[in-house]
């Protein structure tokens, strides 16, 4: 299938869906897993950084692995606004591969409303940290890292403006608050067409849901060893995603109802209830 087979609300910007984020972009990062032949479409505050984690440490699949393919358009990023290292590997460039034809594409999505507030709050941090000093390590959420400064906590201002943001027409919103529709249609090589996803999974069981698609693929020549890797992966990804209860003080339901009503797209597409949840 391929998502969305309409526009998304990045599309209504001025300057298109390109454009649309403080970071342009004409394609999202991909990770290319060779040994069980899955090809995974990030998706930002959805538990990449988990997927990404579980996948480099058990099968050494790496956002780098583009660098095999064409890396003059590795992670799709545009023109001045360019930074990203080209060795990041984006759907962009390799889908007329032949290496990787037949391959399995899976992404990931997330309850819209719990993933907004968690991207303003990313938002946030990114905004702080560029006005700090040259040197210093950044904010921290987690108090893990308590030699860091903590971050700002989000407010109801902040997500306002986020809104604002997206439903401007002008947009440049932090990429954290991209629409899950867009990036799970992020552009094939040619520029039009979308990624043909095969699978996709939720950050509310992720470790579930990777091991019922594994068992959907299906392939009786796996070595038992690829087996064990997998049987890892399914166990790290249940263990780092234990997600802890994220605090939004500042939640109304008016404004979870426009959340509601920026984000449709991602509730229809990826069929979310339209209810309330469990945010705290």
């Amino acid at each position: 299938m391929t998502v969305p087979p309409t526009r998304t609300v990045e599309d209504t910007c001025s300057e298109g869906r390109v454009k649309a984020t403080s970071v342009w972009h004409s394609a999202n990062e991909v990770i290319v897993v060779d040994s069980l032949k899955l090809v995974y479409v990030l998706t930002r505050k959805t538990g990449c950084t988990t997927m990404m984690q579980s996948l480099n440490l058990k099968f050494g699949a790496r956002l780098d692995s583009c660098k095999r393919f064409n890396t003059e358009c590795a992670f799709g990023y545009e023109e001045e606004r360019y930074w990203m290292s080209k060795t990041r590997c984006s759907s962009k460039c390799i889908t007329d591969d032949s290496e990787i034809n037949g391959y399995f594409w899976f992404g990931v999505a997330r309850d819209p409303l719990a993933r907004f507030y968690s991207a303003v709050q990313q938002a946030k941090n990114a905004a702080f940290n560029l006005d700090l000093p040259e040197g210093s390590q950044g904010c921290a959420n987690s108090k893990k890292n308590s030699d860091m400064i903590p971050c700002p906590g989000a407010t109801l201002q902040d997500a306002e403006e986020a809104l604002d943001k997206i439903t401007s027409g002008d947009c440049d919103f932090d990429q954290h608050l991209e629409s899950q529709a867009a990036a799970l249609s992020t552009a094939m090589s040619n520029g039009e067409a979308r990624v043909p996803l095969d699978y996709i999974l939720r950050t509310e069981h992720l470790a579930d849901d990777f091991a019922a698609m594994i068992q959907h693929i299906g392939d009786v020549t796996r070595s038992k060893r690829i087996d064990k890797k997998i049987g890892d992966t399914i166990e790290l990804l249940r263990s780092k995603s234990r997600e802890s209860a994220h605090q939004v003080d500042y939640r109304t339901d008016e404004l979870d109802a426009r959340v509601r009503d920026v984000y449709k797209q991602d509730f229809a597409c990826f069929d979310y209830a339209d209810e309330d949840n469990n945010l705290q």
